[in-house]
């Protein structure tokens, strides 16, 4: 059974024009990768502005930004296709592990998963590390 957006914005409370149709799952198969570990729902932190057309299920791209001052191994969140920074993964296990397969050439798959702007933002990503096979 399909659930209307309406349905889908008033369970979830995120607002119907960012709902998207197509939710591509973060742990389809990559040619060449095995996946290791997956995480839903990741909370990440974010002061920037979140373009209008961004959508739940959105690809993001991780990058390393060594440069930055507050954290040398700060690992950055960019909205595709817009190329918009979205935030930043937290200090902590999952921004080790991140930089160790940036590192290696492994692959890393991430999806917006959820998104609140009201009383307070709250973003969410979901998560997939793919290891190169042998």
């Amino acid at each position: 059974m399909k659930i209307s957006k309406l349905i889908k914005s008033l369970i979830t409370g995120i607002p119907q024009d960012r709902l998207s149709d197509e939710k591509k799952s973060v742990t389809e198969p990559i040619d060449g990768y095995t996946l290791k570990y997956h995480y839903k729902d990741v909370e990440i932190t974010s002061w920037e502005y979140i373009p209008q057309d961004v959508k739940i299920g959105n690809q993001i791209v991780l990058i390393q930004e060594p440069t930055n001052e507050a954290d040398d191994k700060a690992v950055m969140l960019l909205f595709v296709p817009q190329r918009k920074k979205l935030g930043y993964l937290y200090r902590g296990k999952l921004q080790d592990m991140a930089n160790d397969y940036i590192n290696r050439g492994d692959k890393i798959v991430a999806r917006l998963s959820y998104i609140r702007f009201k009383p307070y933002k709250i973003i969410k990503i979901d998560m997939a590390f793919f290891k190169k096979n042998k």
